[in-house]
């Protein structure tokens, strides 16, 4: 296989998901994925940890999670104050989608439950 060929290949393989286990919402559970980002939404949710402690799981978590039927975000940019409220369900949340993009967990869980 040449470069060209793998490029080709590369770049049309579908954005990488995992699925999430969403307990806490028992009509849902087993239909909500986390789904890849560019790195654009990644840098900007990292600077957010900066200056907004509190909000930046929400926001990641808004960005990040889909349904695994249709590919669609699950929340909305204008959803972070709720689930800024949900701590619980925060915390259940932020652990795996750092580890799918190899974020430093211990320092994301610190500054969500400090916010």
């Amino acid at each position: 296989m040449n470069g060209q060929s793998i490029r080709e290949a590369a770049m049309a393989t579908p954005k990488k998901t995992q699925d999430v286990a969403t307990p806490f919402w028992p009509t849902t559970d087993g239909q909500v994925a986390i789904a890849d980002q560019d790195m654009g939404t990644l840098t900007a949710m990292r600077e957010l940890a900066k200056t907004d402690p509190a909000g930046y799981p929400a926001a990641l978590i808004c960005k990040v999670l889909i349904s695994k039927e249709t590919g669609d975000p699950v929340f909305a940019d204008a959803d972070r104050d709720w689930i800024k409220g949900q701590a619980s369900v925060v915390m259940a949340l932020i652990h795996p989608i750092n580890e799918f993009f190899g974020f430093e967990t211990k320092a994301a869980v610190e500054a969500a439950k400090n916010a």
